[in-house]
């Protein structure tokens, strides 16, 4: 197809996200924009969803890609794209890796490690636990689930992550060593976390940043359906 210079897209998208956003969901959307649109620029911030949001507010940012969802407000839209679920992280030799599901409260007397405050997952974790009522053993924080995944294998402690996307069994197993982690199912009806995007109401509003948001509500369901698959399991 031969397209009208005037029909070309320029210009520049600033998308802010949380770290854990950065391996395959933005990519998969800023793949399908760019297929389309060439010669569009795309600049790209990370950090705890509270810095997304407030940068998305700030004006720095066109777009904040967060869990949980942002609540729509004055000057503000935003959607739902999907929900995965969050589980339990063990040590690949902690008795209970081989298990189906586990409640949490098996493991309150164990040392959790947790995200920092201000992580949408760290919001996410803390709401998990009050329902199990109790407070967890925090014995490390981290700003990073890589991080986290490499303190539970080195047996530091248990976590609670959204999937690894590597499918069941042992994982990061280093041989001549007892690293290792495995991800178990977390019988709590709050184990989930729904991912959205969201975006600043205004009059005017650059093309490049109309037609990506335009293709991330209409498409990026469909476009990320196989990834929810893949990390969640789900047939």
């Amino acid at each position: 197809m031969v397209r009208h210079e005037s029909d070309v897209v320029r210009g520049r998208i600033a998308v802010s996200f949380q770290h854990t956003f950065g391996e395959a969901t933005l990519p998969l959307l800023m793949s399908a924009f760019r297929s389309r649109h060439p010669f569009t620029a795309f600049e790209l911030s990370q950090g705890a969803r509270a810095a997304c949001l407030e940068s998305l507010i700030a004006g720095d940012a066109d777009f904040a890609l967060t869990a949980p969802v942002a609540a729509p407000g004055r000057n503000l839209g935003s959607a739902s794209l999907y929900r995965e679920p969050l589980r339990l992280v063990v040590h690949h030799r902690h008795q209970l890796a081989r298990r189906p599901s586990v409640r949490l409260a098996e493991l309150k007397h164990e040392p959790f490690v947790s995200m920092g405050p201000g992580f949408g997952l760290r919001s996410l974790t803390d709401a998990i636990f009050r329902d199990a009522g109790f407070r967890p053993r925090t014995a490390f924080e981290s700003q990073d689930s890589h991080t986290i995944r490499g303190l539970v294998s080195a047996g530091l402690g248990y976590s609670i992550l959204p999937p690894g996307g590597l499918g069941p069994g042992p994982q990061g197993v280093l041989d001549s060593t007892d690293l290792g982690w495995v991800e178990v199912s977390l019988d709590s009806e709050l184990a989930y976390r729904e991912i959205g995007i969201a975006w600043r109401e205004r009059r005017k509003e650059p093309d490049p940043v109309r037609l990506f948001r335009e293709l991330v509500l209409s498409e990026g369901p469909g476009l990320l359906a196989g990834l929810v698959k893949a990390r969640s399991g789900t047939q």
